[in-house]
């Protein structure tokens, strides 16, 4: 370990490591920090758009198909097509393909980090420290022409502690992170619901190249290949639904009405040896991202709900975009504005695709209609997903097509649509969804201001006083 470097990064992971490259590749000296380089998170960061994947293939990382015999690098299944959702009222599937020739990919999490972290630990210009923690942070004093500095403090993994100068410090520690803490800034976020992951073997998705988003039951199930022989299906509860949790049988009832047969008995033999891993799924918004000469990437700068697989597509692009600012405050003012966008679709979906009252419902029937009929917009949802596009007017535009659409189809079959606009619940359930397009259309200055206070069912409501998104079906309506 040196005594000096042009950039501190706190935390190992994808991250950090993409981090870490990202900057040795710009001439500059680092120091990666990884206190506890043996524990990876299951199921976390699988799936990666065609913005992250661009990230990777300009760093080199090396990306093996998932059943070559070469195993230096990361195995990916590269059929990232795009996402087939199954509505929950058993219509056909509907495809959504990235625009053109645009991928994402899928692969095993430990197995990028373990390229990732081999590729900084061999980088001249990349000092890894795995099982070291920073201890403490201590600015110094500059006069007028000098750059800042700082003195970190940290333990090394046998105990001895060092202290080195580094001009920058950068913040990828996760949800819980000490480089937040040092900032000052608050830990709360919102539970929302909490998503169990499990692998299934010798299976066959119905439309192979794609993630799967199957509607109905307890929450949406997704679905994706990380390996020729290897599905991970994930199942979203809601907080409450505790007996889903702990009973898997009782789980196994609930999600076997709504997916195919195939996949129901891969579960039940899955759930013979094994059981589901549950992790929280929490949102916070992402409107810190540091400040002076300490910047914030990836969760700890804030996440929303894995729907729509964008947490390490966004921690990979602010890793980008830092490395390219000119300091911590022209990062933090482009990041916060291109990831506003993907935060509200997130918000936007899981909200449509989990009520259960009859006018989300309703949306529902407005989503569907919009997407098997508008190619057009289908592209657009899958530029702003992929991370290609984070235009707030297309945000605002793609919902209040949406809201059309649900206000004006009491019945899918309906002839003229419009007619159905005389009835007050297309009217109240098309000024309810008009807070999304609303909040894409605020100016600079008041999104910056509303968008710490945003909760993940409203952009308008403090998600310090919500409550968790309202489960779809109750443990009562279950046993029953």
């Amino acid at each position: 370990m040196n005594v000096a470097y042009d950039v501190a990064i706190v935390g190992g992971g994808p991250v950090g490591s993409v981090a870490a490259l990202s900057f040795a590749r710009s001439g500059a000296r680092c120091l990666l920090i990884e206190a506890n380089p043996h524990v990876v998170r299951p199921f976390a960061g699988e799936w990666l758009h065609p913005a992250g994947v661009r990230v990777l293939r300009d760093l080199q990382v090396p990306l093996c198909a998932a059943n070559a015999t070469v195993s230096s690098g990361v195995s990916v299944n590269p059929a990232g097509r795009g996402f087939v959702v199954f509505p929950e009222d058993r219509s056909a599937p509907i495809s959504l393909d990235y625009p053109g020739e645009l991928r994402g990919l899928a692969f095993e999490h430990h197995e990028l980090v373990n390229v990732l972290r081999g590729m900084a630990a061999d980088h001249p210009l990349i000092d890894y420290a795995a099982g070291a923690r920073v201890n403490a942070w201590k600015p110094s004093r500059t006069t007028d022409g000098e750059a800042p500095t700082g003195t970190l403090t940290i333990t090394d993994a046998e105990g001895a502690v060092h202290e080195v100068q580094t001009a920058r410090v950068v913040g990828a520690d996760g949800r819980s992170s000490w480089t937040r803490r040092l900032l000052g800034l608050p830990e709360q976020s919102t539970l929302i619901s909490y998503n169990g992951g499990i692998r299934l073997t010798g299976v066959e998705l119905p439309k192979e190249g794609y993630g799967h988003v199957i509607l109905g039951g307890p929450g949406p199930v997704l679905l994706y290949r990380l390996s020729p022989e290897v599905v991970r299906l994930s199942i979203d509860v809601a907080p409450d639904q505790i007996e889903l949790r702990r009973d898997p049988q009782l789980l196994l009832e609930c999600v076997s009405p709504w997916l195919p047969d195939n996949i129901v008995e891969a579960l039940k033999r899955a759930l013979q040896t094994d059981r589901p891993v549950w992790m929280p799924n929490r949102f916070r918004p992402r409107s810190d991202y540091g400040s002076g000469p300490v910047a914030l990437i990836g969760d700890a700068a804030g996440y929303f709900h894995p729907l729509t697989a964008s947490g390490m597509t966004m921690g990979f692009l602010d890793a980008k975009c830092l490395v390219q600012s000119d300091s911590v405050s022209d990062y933090a003012r482009r990041r916060e504005a291109a990831s506003y966008v993907p935060e509200l679709l997130s918000n936007a979906l899981y909200q449509a695709f989990t009520g259960q009252d009859a006018g989300t419902a309703r949306l529902r029937r407005g989503v569907y209609r919009l997407w098997r009929g508008c190619a057009a917009e289908r592209e657009r949802l899958m530029r702003i997903l992929g991370g290609e596009d984070t235009g707030c007017g297309s945000f605002a535009s793609a919902t209040v097509r949406i809201g059309w659409e649900a206000a004006c189809a009491t019945d899918p079959a309906c002839p003229r649509p419009w007619q159905s606009l005389r009835d007050w619940q297309g009217l109240g359930l098309m000024s309810r969804w008009a807070l999304w397009p609303l909040a894409g259309m605020l100016p600079g200055s008041v999104r910056r201001w509303m968008r710490p206070r945003s909760s993940p069912q409203s952009p308008f409501m403090s998600h310090r006083g919500a409550k968790a998104i309202e489960p779809q079906i109750r443990m009562a309506e279950i046993r029953d």
